[in-house]
């Protein structure tokens, strides 16, 4: 008996790691801003505040008629949170994915970034949306889009854009955000990747997929008794598309819980049931929980 319930543990271990590591984590060149204090990068926010999910999605919410949220990298005093990408062979997509939210006037988003020719290259929305021969999903129009800047720079190796290794640097990013106090403008993606879902992105929008952990210490199981099951986060609801952000003008080339602590087993097979869910959930934790420290 000893040796199924080992066996059932190990399925179950599997099978919530299998779930957990699934859910959606964050890229590993990632441009959304996270609330002052999650991240290494330096963030500044002036008229709004911001919110994250687990998942990465930001969502800011004006407090003043103009908003502004800085997120610095890497500046004269240092490298905050290393933000490479190979363009050549690995994150070739720029994806963003936006909701505008009732209120929201304008938005304009801005970046730089290290390349080969230069150490301070312009990366805008707008001058991606000006520049429609690159993308390979959306347009214009919409308010999603994946981008190709792999292409974008290899057209352009001739003059020095791509570097030796093929891999730029953000060195920041920055959004102002026009429109009427306590309009909400939602960041679902804003990030460079090696692929993307043709027939989901932009449509579907992301699960905030976490397991709820408790910043309070838990207390040893009764007899027999498995430990309970955090209840996932509720899925965030879809808002209203709205227009896309007016276009700025292009510039340059482009302008274009602390964890629970596992609960003590009991003896007997309950008790190795019980340890196993514990451990996934404390693992499973360890993956949603991590943010860009």
């Amino acid at each position: 008996m000893k040796r199924i319930a080992l066996f059932v543990a190990l399925v179950m271990v599997l099978s919530l790691l299998t779930v957990f590591v699934s859910a959606e984590a964050a890229p590993e060149c990632d441009l959304r801003p996270a609330e002052p204090g999650d991240t290494n990068a330096q963030v500044t926010v002036d008229g709004a505040t911001i919110e994250t999910d687990a998942n990465g999605t930001a969502k800011i919410t004006l407090t003043a008629a103009v908003a502004t949220v800085t997120i610095v990298f890497k500046d004269a005093n240092g490298t905050y949170e290393e933000l490479r990408s190979n363009i050549r062979d690995e994150q070739k997509y720029i994806r963003y994915f936006l909701d505008y939210g009732e209120g929201i006037t304008s938005v304009e988003i801005h970046g730089h970034y290290i390349r080969g020719d230069k150490d301070n290259a312009d990366l805008y929305l707008s001058g991606m949306q000006n520049a429609p021969s690159y993308f390979v999903l959306g347009d214009a129009t919409t308010n999603y889009g994946v981008w190709d800047i792999s292409k974008y720079l290899l057209d352009r190796a001739d003059r020095g854009y791509v570097p030796e290794d093929g891999c730029i640097q953000f060195t920041d990013n920055s959004f102002r955000i026009e429109g009427s106090v306590g309009s909400v403008f939602t960041i679902y993606y804003y990030d460079l990747a090696d692929d993307y879902d043709e027939d989901e992105f932009g449509r579907v929008i992301p699960d905030d997929n976490i397991i709820e952990v408790s910043d309070e210490e838990s207390t040893p199981a009764e007899e027999s008794t498995p430990a309970e099951e955090s209840t996932p986060a509720e899925e965030s609801t879809p808002a209203e598309e709205s227009t896309p952000a007016e276009e700025s003008t292009p510039a340059e080339e482009s302008k274009p819980a602390e964890e629970s602590k596992p609960v003590t087993p009991t003896t007997g097979d309950a008790g190795i049931i019980a340890l196993a869910v514990v451990s996934a959930l404390a693992l499973g934790g360890a993956v949603v929980i991590k943010k860009r420290k």
